[in-house]
């Protein structure tokens, strides 16, 4: 994990900042941490495994939900980013874990599911990352049905050719 630049005081240090009052210190830890998870992707498992559980057990699921709901772009853009990349199967095989800790954070999956009406591409591009990373959670499903517009967006977003809008449509869940 050392070679992830992974340590325990490491990580513990950037989940502290990103809970910090000062958005500077926000920001510089949200992009250090982005830098690691990105070096996470192309490690083998056992690594990509052990830093992704030292970074759900010092608490970042919880902190990047608070700046997935930060006004700032750049903010709420990587948080959905890295929030995204922890919930994805291929970068941490323990990934339900991290879904697990999004679900039992009040309002978590509901942050994502509001930028899907972001005109900026990129939040979007993002946004739908992390939500078809979660949503195959039954009270997920569920809470798209209920918000007819997610359903009509995501469809509207497969329509012009978006392959994961398609992906995260309630039906594609169902059936499974």
């Amino acid at each position: 994990m050392d070679g992830l630049g992974a340590s325990a005081s490491k990580v513990s240090a950037l989940v502290g900042g990103l809970a910090a009052g000062a958005d500077t210190t926000k920001a510089e830890s949200l992009y250090e941490l982005a830098q690691l998870v990105d070096s996470i992707r192309v490690a083998g498992d056992d690594d990509a495994a052990a830093a992704c559980s030292l970074l759900r057990d010092c608490g970042v699921v919880e902190c990047l939900v608070q700046l997935v709901r930060h006004p700032m772009e750049w903010m709420h853009q990587t948080a959905l980013h890295v929030l995204g990349s922890l919930a994805s199967d291929t970068i941490d095989p323990l990934a339900n874990d991290t879904r697990a800790q999004l679900k039992a954070t009040a309002g978590g999956f509901e942050s994502l599911l509001d930028h899907l009406w972001t005109s900026n591409t990129v939040t979007l591009a993002y946004a739908l990352t992390a939500v078809c990373h979660t949503c195959a959670e039954p009270e997920y499903v569920l809470l798209m049905q209920q918000r007819g517009a997610v359903v009509q967006r995501l469809q509207l977003l497969a329509a012009e050719g978006d392959s994961r809008a398609a992906g995260c449509a309630p039906s594609a869940h169902l059936a499974q």
